[in-house]
C-alpha cells in the first residue's frame, strides 16, 4: 500500500510541474510559408497565439493602415473563374483581425482589398493569384493571436432576371370620327407573351402635315390577357381643342406589359379618319 501511494505522489507532481502546453508557431507564419489553397470554398481554425510579424506584413499594411499586423498569418489562392468572392474571419474567431488582399511578391505587392472581419464581394479574376493576409489589428488588446477561423469561398451568383415578356402590336389604316362630338377612335390588334400582365395603352394623334399633337388618350387596357393570342383594342381619343374632322391624321401608338420586367412596343402609322 505505501508504495502506490508514493507513486501516486509523483505523478501529481510531475503533472503539476509540467505546466500548460504551449501553442506551437503556425507554418503560415511568414510569406514563405503561406498556405497554398488549392480548392474553394476553404475553411480551416487555427491558433495564432504564437505567430509573429514582419516587414513584409508592415509592407501591406501601409495601404490599409490598420493599427498594427501582430500574429499574422498568410493564404494563397488562384481564382478559377471571373466571381465575387468572400474572405472572411467572422466565423468563430475570437480576436480582433484584419484581412489584406494583395497580389505580386514581397517589395512588389499591389494591395487590392482591406477588411475588418471580413471583405465580400471581392471581385476575383480567372487565373489570377492572390496572397491574403490575417492579423491581429486589436493592439492594444493583449494576449496577441487567438482562434482564427478563416474561410474563402467563391459567392454564388444570383439568378438572372428573367426575360422580358414579348408585346406586339398592329394600328389599322383607318380609324373613325364622331361626327356629333369630334371623338376619334383609333383601333388595332396587340399580343403579349404568357405571365405576363397587360399594364397599359396609349394614343396619341398629330395633325397632318404639321405634325403637332392634337389628341391624346390612355387606357390600362382591361380585358385584355396576355395569353399569347392576337385581340384588337380600339381607344377614343378626345381632341384638345378643335374635334376631329375626316382626313388624315399620324397615331403614335404606345403598349406596355410587365412581368418582373416591362416591356414596351410602340407603333406610327398615318390613319384615315373616316366616318
Amino acid at each position: 500500500m505505501r508504495r502506490v501511494l508514493s507513486v501516486a505522489v509523483v505523478l501529481t507532481v510531475s503533472a503539476a510541474l509540467a505546466g500548460p502546453v504551449l501553442a506551437s508557431t503556425p507554418g503560415n507564419d511568414t510569406y514563405a510559408g503561406r498556405t497554398a489553397i488549392t480548392a474553394l470554398p476553404f475553411s480551416e481554425s487555427i491558433d495564432t497565439t504564437e505567430a509573429t510579424t514582419d516587414a513584409d506584413d508592415a509592407a501591406l499594411n501601409e495601404s490599409c493602415r490598420f493599427p498594427g499586423t501582430a500574429a499574422s498569418v498568410w493564404y494563397e489562392f488562384t481564382a478559377a473563374a471571373d466571381a465575387d468572392h468572400i474572405i472572411s474571419a467572422a466565423g468563430g474567431s475570437d480576436y480582433a483581425i484584419g484581412l489584406i488582399v494583395a497580389v505580386g511578391e514581397p517589395g512588389r505587392f499591389e494591395v487590392m482589398a482591406c477588411g475588418d472581419k471580413a471583405i465580400e464581394h471581392f471581385g476575383a479574376r480567372a487565373g489570377q493569384t492572390y496572397k491574403v493576409l490575417a492579423a491581429d489589428i486589436g493592439v492594444d488588446d493583449p494576449p496577441v493571436g487567438g482562434v482564427l477561423v478563416m474561410t474563402i469561398e467563391e459567392e454564388t451568383p444570383p439568378p438572372p432576371p428573367p426575360p422580358a415578356p414579348t408585346v406586339s402590336l398592329v394600328v389599322d389604316a383607318f380609324g373613325h370620327v364622331d361626327r356629333a362630338t369630334g371623338v376619334a377612335t383609333i383601333a388595332g390588334s396587340l399580343s403579349c407573351s404568357v405571365g405576363a400582365q397587360f399594364a397599359f395603352l396609349e394614343v396619341e394623334l398629330l395633325s397632318v402635315p404639321t405634325l403637332q399633337s392634337v389628341g391624346f388618350s390612355f387606357d390600362f387596357g382591361e380585358g385584355i390577357v396576355c395569353d399569347g393570342t392576337e385581340q384588337r383594342w380600339a381607344m377614343d381619343v378626345y381632341p384638345y381643342s378643335s374635334p376631329f374632322r375626316v382626313g388624315p391624321v399620324y397615331a403614335r401608338v404606345m403598349a406596355t406589359a410587365c412581368a418582373e420586367r416591362c416591356a414596351t412596343v410602340t407603333q406610327g402609322r398615318f390613319v384615315l379618319l373616316q366616318r
